[in-house]
C-alpha cells in the first residue's frame, strides 16, 4: 500500500487509466489522493513547483503599509523582481494623472460629462459629478439639493455653458422651472 505524497498519510488511490500527462499508470497507485497535490507543491508532472511563501510579518510593497494575509493567497500577486502587492496594488503609484490611460478626470456618461471630484458631497462611489451640476452649483455659489434638477435649454448634454443651464424642480410635474414653481406643492394661489 503507497500513501499519498502530501504527507497527509492517506492511502493512495490505484489508477483506473493510463495518462501520461499527468503520470498515471494503470493499475498504479497515483502519487496524491485526489487535490492533495495543491498541499504539498507538486505539480501534477511530478516535480516540485517553488513554494515562494510570504513572510509572516510581510507589508504590501506599494507603501501602504498593510499587512499581507499569510492564508489568503490569491489576494496578493508577485512582481517580476519578487516584490509581493495586495490584490489591485501593483500600480507603482501609477494612479490618477500618473496612470496610463488617465484622461484628464473627464469621462462622458450616457451623452453627460462626468468630472472626477472625489471630495464632492454628492460624488458617488466612483468620485465622478456631472459637469453641469458642478456649473450650476458655481453659479448659485452653494451645492445643489437632491431634488433639483439642472436643464440644457438646447438639448445638447455636453453642452454645460451656464447661459445654456437653467434649474428645474424635481418634486414639481416634469418641465417646471423653479422660478415658476409654486412656493407649496399643495398650493394653487397664484404668489
Amino acid at each position: 500500500m503507497t500513501l499519498c505524497e502530501c504527507g497527509c498519510g492517506q492511502p493512495a488511490p490505484i489508477s483506473p487509466y493510463t495518462n501520461k500527462r499527468l503520470g498515471y499508470i494503470k493499475g498504479k497507485p497515483r502519487r496524491f489522493v485526489k487535490n492533495h497535490f495543491a498541499r504539498s507543491g507538486a505539480a501534477h508532472r511530478g516535480h516540485r513547483r517553488s513554494a515562494r511563501r510570504i513572510k509572516p510579518d510581510a507589508r504590501c510593497s506599494c507603501g501602504c503599509g498593510r499587512s499581507l494575509p499569510e492564508a489568503a493567497q490569491p489576494r496578493y500577486s508577485r512582481s517580476k523582481d519578487g516584490r509581493v502587492f495586495l490584490h489591485g496594488h501593483n500600480m507603482n503609484g501609477r494612479v490618477g494623472p500618473l496612470h496610463g490611460q488617465w484622461k484628464g478626470g473627464r469621462l462622458v456618461s450616457y451623452g453627460y460629462i462626468k468630472v472626477r471630484m472625489p471630495d464632492h458631497p454628492s460624488a458617488p462611489r466612483d468620485g465622478y459629478v456631472f459637469e453641469h451640476r458642478l456649473v450650476m452649483e458655481n453659479m448659485l455659489d452653494r451645492h445643489l439639493e437632491s431634488h433639483e434638477q439642472v436643464h440644457h435649454k438646447n438639448g445638447r448634454k455636453d453642452d454645460n455653458r451656464p447661459e445654456n443651464l437653467e434649474l428645474w424642480q424635481r418634486s414639481q410635474p416634469p418641465g417646471i422651472r423653479a422660478r415658476e414653481a409654486p412656493h407649496c406643492p399643495t398650493c394653487s394661489c397664484s404668489t
